[in-house]
């Protein structure tokens, strides 16, 4: 284990320490929960985007008569 893994290893149990001391541990659960859910939702508007991007080329290079790029 290379150094910035175990630092990294170290802040993220400081990280969890300091939500427990700061929400108590009944609700971490739903903390983490909710995280999970807001990664989700992101995760969902970003590949929505990235579709809806790819949209507007391939319709910007069919009007061009341009072959269209990946």
């Amino acid at each position: 284990m290379k150094a910035y893994e175990l630092l990294g290893a170290i802040s993220i149990g400081g990280l969890v320490g300091v939500a427990a001391l700061l929400f108590g541990s009944s609700k971490l659960p739903k903390l983490a929960r909710s995280v999970g859910q807001a990664s989700g939702e992101l995760q969902k508007g970003k590949q929505q985007a990235e579709q809806e991007l790819n949209e507007m080329r391939n319709d910007i290079n069919d009007e061009e008569g341009e072959p269209v790029d990946g």
